[in-house]
């Protein structure tokens, strides 16, 4: 229930909701959100400034001036800044190591933390065009009514405003997605016919409806979510008045996730995961035994190192530097896998199988090869001589073993259908087993391997 109390600029509206959380709004832009649990979401308006300062019961703290300078501070120390320099500028340092700068000509440049760039420039007429250096484009009218996002190998994504003010989005692989401004609905069709709903309520709630059944709903101020399943099954993230989250998996188990990012995991049979902050990062100890520490330096670097009881492996090390542009994993076995990601996007793999390069305008070389056909399909060449073809709106899929067993897959928007030499199996999304729909050899029991 919803009621105001006052009028004019002195009036509040409050909310009281069934759980009894409360959400209080004024006039003049502040608000108060009580959450039933005792999390608190509060935002002030300082008279002198007119700053807009928001704080939350974990820390939180996000300061907004009128200039578009800002601070947002995170309950594990990091900051992003936004400045404004001596000629106007809007200059952005994110906690990740990105970088934007928003020019009072209207001009923008970002650079992510791996060092991949997007530069924005005005047309005379207002329009904006966008360069990523990893081959994207993308074109904007100056009213916002229309945009174009181009790929590097030429797929398009579409969006434009319609009279009404609904905006209407195509996606290169054949879906789209329709946003309501009045309703604030948002209906997102994929190729092969899934809808999915998301709708913003009045107080920013977000309620999100699968195909399958499935209802989530998203509490922006708190973070909190509420999934319940198409047969019952309920999913609760509850946000103490700490700022702890608390998650209950419909299999019994219980997670607590900390501000700093501490987190505890606990099994239905109390076997127990714990991962520890630290200066540097976090160390993990697992119930099986296993030890896992992270650990990120000034320059932004993440080292991650594994320990394993006897008799089990896996990665030893992953080392990630966006400062370099390289991920190396080593393996128990003493293996090296290197990864070497360029500013144009291209993703060099190098390990014990060959080279590989992902050039995101050609596909992929090397050991594993892709490319993309005239009708739009991706056609994967593998190690082994598999060769595997993918329909440009994704919803089929032809695979050819080197020894020469042909599969068909379909994708509908109930499940996926396979055809393994005249034998068809359907998987229904949700199901954890395959049906045998027809087999032309009674005594076919496994599906064989297509390497």
């Amino acid at each position: 229930t919803t009621v105001r109390i006052g009028s004019g600029t002195d009036s509040v509206k409050v909310t009281t909701y069934d759980n009894g959380s409360t959400l209080t709004r004024y006039e003049d832009g502040r608000g108060v959100w009580a959450d039933v649990d005792g999390y608190v979401n509060e935002t002030t308006v300082d008279p002198l400034t007119g700053a807009r300062i928001t704080t939350e019961s974990d820390g939180t703290l996000l300061i907004e001036r009128p200039d578009g300078s800002f601070e947002h501070h995170y309950p594990d120390g990091s900051v992003d800044e936004g400045r404004v320099d001596e000629f106007g500028n809007l200059v952005i340092r994110y906690a990740n190591g990105a970088t934007s700068v928003l020019y009072a000509d209207g001009e923008k440049r970002h650079t992510d933390e791996w060092g991949i760039t997007a530069q924005t420039s005005v047309d005379e007429d207002g329009s904006t065009y966008t360069v990523f250096s990893d081959g994207w484009t993308e074109q904007e009218a100056a009213d916002g009514s229309w945009s174009i996002r181009t790929g590097p190998t030429g797929e398009v994504l579409t969006t434009r405003t319609l009279s009404d003010g609904t905006t209407l989005t195509e996606h290169p692989d054949g879906a789209t997605e329709r946003f309501e401004p009045e309703n604030r609905l948002t209906t997102f069709t994929s190729a092969s016919g899934e809808v999915y709903l998301t709708r913003e309520e009045e107080d920013g709630t977000i309620v999100t409806v699968d195909p399958d059944g499935t209802i989530s709903q998203y509490n922006p101020m708190t973070g909190a979510t509420i999934v319940v399943g198409n047969t019952g099954d309920l999913q609760e993230t509850v946000r103490s008045a700490d700022g702890d989250f608390e998650i209950t998996l419909d299999d019994g188990t219980a997670i607590v996730q900390q501000p700093d990012g501490s987190q505890t995991v606990t099994t239905p049979e109390g076997a127990v995961d714990t991962t520890t902050s630290t200066e540097t990062g976090s160390v993990t100890e697992k119930a099986d035994g296993t030890r896992v520490t992270r650990t990120k330096d000034e320059a932004g670097d993440l080292t991650v190192e594994f320990e394993y009881p006897a008799g089990v492996g896996g990665a030893a090390k992953v080392v990630v530097s966006p400062s370099e542009g390289t991920i190396e994993v080593e393996l128990a076995d003493g293996d090296l896998v290197e990864m070497e990601i360029d500013v144009d996007g291209t993703i060099t793999v190098e390990d014990a199988d060959g080279l590989r390069i992902y050039d995101p305008a050609k596909g992929v070389a090397g050991s594993v090869s892709t490319k993309i056909a005239d009708d739009g399909s991706t056609v994967v060449n593998s190690s082994t001589g598999a060769t595997s073809t993918i329909s440009s709106d994704g919803t089929k899929m032809t695979v050819q073993s080197a020894a020469g067993t042909t599969a068909f897959a379909t994708k509908t928007d109930t499940g996926v259908t396979i055809e393994i030499d005249g034998v068809t199996y359907t998987y229904l999304f949700g199901d954890a087993k395959p049906e045998v729909a027809e087999s032309v050899d009674d005594s076919v029991g496994n599906e064989p391997e297509l390497g």
